[in-house]
């Protein structure tokens, strides 16, 4: 057993990467045709009934994982009788590793692992389409954290920390493309769009990305978490009024 790993160890990675080298332009031919007739034939959900569900605080809180879980599972029968859908809010933070999101992306990866596995075992008898979205509009980009005593606040100082000087997405934008992308029928979406590359960056070069958010999420030791260099470039060049929609400037939201 241990020869034949050391054997696959050696043998594995260039004929993986040789093949993915030689399979890439049939594979992404097929998928610029499947995305072509997907947005002709795009579903129509007008009258069918939707279900939303999810919270972050009140009845819906930290459930990130077993919400999703128990939800699916008694689902899964009326969905199968109704062709039905279901769209998976996961995170690019499954991949990212941002500082001081430990458990958060802990769990988001969790939710997707289990969506993926679960499309194989499901076959085609109910879509699953996973959402990974980037920076959009919500009560988390707005501010709204744990403290130390495990009570919901909402803290802009440290939102500006987390969200750097990414931009933002509105959330009307994101809402409308995780809808078309359940009604094509596909079974991912990250939204914004470029926010896919941050995986490649995970996947080919994973120290460069890790040292980039330490360099820049991460405050000098000693100092306090807004005193990372995210925190001052965005201080200093005024880009918040550019980069995040108006709602999170002077933000709304209920804690508790």
């Amino acid at each position: 057993m241990d020869l034949i790993n050391q054997f696959l160890n050696i043998v594995a990675p260039p004929t993986a990467i040789t093949l993915v080298l030689f399979s890439l332009p049939a594979y992404w031919f097929f998928k610029f045709l499947a995305s072509i007739i997907s947005y002709i034939f795009s579903e129509n959900v007008a009258g069918k009934v939707v279900i939303i569900a999810g919270a972050s605080s009140g009845i819906g809180e930290d459930i990130n994982f077993w919400g999703y879980v128990y939800t699916t599972r008694f689902a899964i029968p009326h969905l199968r009788r109704s062709r039905g859908k279901i769209i998976v809010i996961g995170s690019s933070a499954s991949w990212l590793y941002a500082p001081r999101l430990s458990f958060y992306a802990a769990s988001k990866a969790a939710v997707i692992s289990f969506f993926e596995t679960l499309r194989v075992e499901l076959g085609s008898d109910i879509g699953i389409t996973i959402v990974n979205p980037g920076l959009i509009e919500s009560e988390m980009t707005k501010g709204k954290f744990l403290n130390k005593d495990g009570r919901m606040e909402v803290d802009q100082e440290m939102r500006d920390v987390e969200l750097s000087i990414v931009p933002v997405e509105r959330v009307q934008r994101g809402a409308k493309a995780i809808v078309d992308s359940a009604c094509r029928g596909e079974n991912f979406l990250t939204e914004p769009s470029w926010f896919r590359t941050t995986f490649f960056w995970r996947l080919f070069c994973p120290e460069i990305l890790d040292w980039l958010n330490r360099v820049f999420l991460i405050p000098p030791p000693g100092a306090p978490p807004t005193e990372a260099l995210s925190k001052n470039i965005l201080d200093l060049t005024g880009l918040k009024k550019y980069i995040y929609p108006p709602s999170l400037l002077s933000p709304k939201i209920k804690v508790g």
